[in-house]
Order: structure tokens, then sequence, then C-alpha cells
């Protein structure tokens, strides 16, 4: 009995088992802290890579966006490598209109094992011009009488005479620094802000240089014009004279709009087209090698060029003018300072409007649309933007 107690109550291999027993323990929380370690660095590095593939993605949306601006079409899909990634885009043709269209845009950006989907719709706006008057050519001088005159390149409605709210355009576009000079240095300091729009550094006017819309474009334009004109509403000047147009004179309604050209005949610098009495217009209207002249009231809706040798416009005398839409001065030969290209005086208005323009885009012929359309001033608006879940 007494051997039993003496077993039963040695200790002996107690501590052994418990340290073997302690060791195991650690073990296991040793090997669950590297297993947790291991999963947890999986995990950041995992959300590492799906934020960059995120960012790679939002980098090919903007890329995306670049590329329906910078094409007259569609662009084509593409996949393109940034940094440790890579996104691909895909575009699809959503509506379109002759200088509109709105275009979703896919991008799919990858690093590694990890993809993110992003999606947005946009709307490319091409306008026929990007200023409320638009001078291109050789010179751009210029002149301003009085301070009731506005050059606006704000977007109009052109019904309501109210802001559309629409992307603005300069006052004046020039192609120069040299010509924006030259229309800046004509304005007082009372002008300067009668010319509204796009706001311009180092400037109260509102004169923008841009390279849109070249003179060799604006005039093959007014040629293609011309001879889509209706053969009723193309006159020429007397030779070495102005064609007189005075009285009730109405040159296309917005029920109705027409394109119209006048060409001057003779030695560059002596015709003109002269306005008086009552004018009003909607649609397009051309001159070609002469000088267009408003001396009475005046009222045109749409598209207005002056384009050729030794030309200029002037909103001169009494009465009330206003154009809704845009005008383009392209005087192609040099004829010195003291000619005006610009000639603005008494309560003159020149105010942008799209919604004007629209009754020469639907004038102008796909062809003559076509040659320029790469030569325009293109904005890209985004209408919405998500992220697609899996």
């Amino acid at each position: 009995m007494k051997y039993y107690l003496h077993h039963l109550e040695n200790e002996s291999g107690v501590a052994l088992i418990t340290g073997l027993v302690i060791m195991v323990l650690l073990t296991a929380m040793g090997t669950y802290a590297i297993h947790m370690t291991e999963i947890e660095e999986t995990l950041a590095g995992n959300l590492k890579a799906s934020r960059q593939a995120f960012y790679i993605a939002d980098a090919g949306l903007e890329w995306g966006r670049q590329q329906v601006r910078a094409n007259p079409a569609i662009p084509a899909n593409s996949t393109q490598t940034l940094g440790d990634g890579s996104y691909t885009v895909t575009f699809g043709l959503v509506s379109a209109a002759p200088l509109s269209s709105t275009v979703a845009i896919q991008s799919v950006g990858n690093v590694g094992s990890a993809s993110k989907t992003l999606q947005a719709l946009v709307t490319k706006i091409v306008d026929l011009t990007d200023g409320a008057i638009t001078i291109r050519g050789l010179e751009a001088d210029s002149a301003f009488t009085g301070n009731a005159f506005s050059i606006d390149g704000r977007d109009y409605n052109h019904v309501t005479e109210a802001l559309s709210g629409g992307t603005m355009q300069y006052g004046i576009s020039v192609p120069t620094a040299d010509r924006q000079a030259d229309v800046n240095d004509a304005l007082s300091s009372q002008q300067q802000d009668n010319i509204v729009g796009t706001a311009v550094p180092g400037l109260t006017a509102s004169i923008g240089v841009s390279s849109a819309f070249p003179s060799s474009f604006v005039d093959l334009l007014g040629d293609d014009l011309c001879n889509a004109a209706p053969p009723a509403n193309r006159f020429n000047t007397p030779t070495n004279d102005s064609f007189h147009i005075s009285g009730n004179t109405t040159w296309g309604t917005r029920a109705n709009p027409q394109i119209y050209c006048v060409t001057g005949v003779g030695t560059p610098g002596n015709m003109a087209v002269d306005i008086s009495g009552q004018f009003s217009g909607v649609g397009v209207l051309v001159v070609k090698d002469a000088d267009l002249v408003a001396n009475g009231a005046f009222h045109f809706e749409g598209l207005i060029i002056v384009t050729g040798k030794k030309v200029g416009f002037g909103m001169l005398g009494g009465g009330n003018k206003d154009v809704y839409g845009s005008i383009i001065i392209n005087d192609t030969m040099g004829d010195g300072p003291s000619y005006r290209e610009d000639n603005i005086q008494g309560a003159s208005n020149v105010r942008f409007s799209r919604s004007a323009l629209n009754y020469a885009t639907q004038l102008i012929p796909t062809a003559a649309l076509t040659n320029i359309m790469a030569t325009l001033s293109t904005t890209v608006q985004q209408l919405s933007w998500s992220e697609v879940s899996k």
C-alpha cells in the first residue's frame, strides 16, 4: 500500500510536461502570428494593387477624354502601359450630330491580379468659331468708338436673348500675340470691359490667342458656302464699287435659314457691301473680297464670314445692330494699319450663340464640314462617372 502511495505522490516529470505544453502553445501562437502577418501583408498588398489599378483606370479615362477631343471620329480602342500596370480603354458612340456627339468611355486598370473598371459619359461640342468675333488672316487692325457696344463670348440663346449657361468662348479671338496687341491697344480703358468671355491672363478684355480655324480653312469654307448658296442668293459687286442693300431686307428667317454670298469684283480694297435701312437675316452670310459695312439697323442670327484680299467688317452709323452667333474676319492681303479689319461704333452688339450657329451648321455641306472639322475649337464635358462593380 505504501508503495502505490509513494508513486502517486511522486511529481517528478511534471515540469517537463508543463514545459512541453507551453512550448507547443508558444509555437502555435507564433505560427498563428506569422500566418496572420502574412495575411495582413497579402491584404495590404492587394489593397495597394487595387488602389493602383483604380488610379490607372482613372488615368485611362483622362486619356480617353483627350482622345475624344482630339479625334474628329470615334477613337480606336487602345491598351497603354503605365508604371507597373496598364489600362485598356474602349469607346462607344451614344449619339451624334454634325458638330456634337455623346461618347461612352470605359477604362479597365490592371496591376498584377488587381483590376478596376471605370466608365464615363462625355459630350463633345465642336464650335464653328471660338469667339464672338474671330479674326484670322494677316492683320487685326481695329477701331472702337463710344462705349455703347458689346462683344460677348458667353453663350446666348438667340430667341430669349438670355445666357444659356453653355461653355463660353473669347470675346475676340486672334491668331497671334501681335494681333492680340493690335486689338487691345485700340481699346480705351473704359472700353476694355465691353469685350467679355473667356478670361485672358493679364488682360481686362477677353481677347484670346487661338490656333483654331486658321486663315486658309476660313477661305476654303467661304468658297464651299458660296458654291452651296442657291443661285438666286449669289451676288457680285459692281467692278471696283459697292453693292448696296437698302430698305427693308430679309435674307433668311428662323423658319427658313439661307446661305447668301456676295463676291467683290475688281482691285482688292475697292469693293464693299453697304447695308442700310432695316436688314435682318438668319443662316450664313459670306462676303468675299469686299468689305461688309452695316450702316443702318442690322440684325443677324448665324454665321457671318468676311474673307479675302483687303477686307474688313464695320458696324457704323445709327440704328441698333445685333449679331447672335459669330463673325469671322479673314484678311488675306495686308493693307497697313490705317485700314481697319474690325470697326465697331454706336449701339452694336455681337453675342456668341451656339443656338444661332446651329442654323449655319444645318446649311454647311457635309463635305465642307469634314474639310475643316479637325481645325475647329472643341470642348469635352463629362456628363457622368461611375465605378463598375464586378
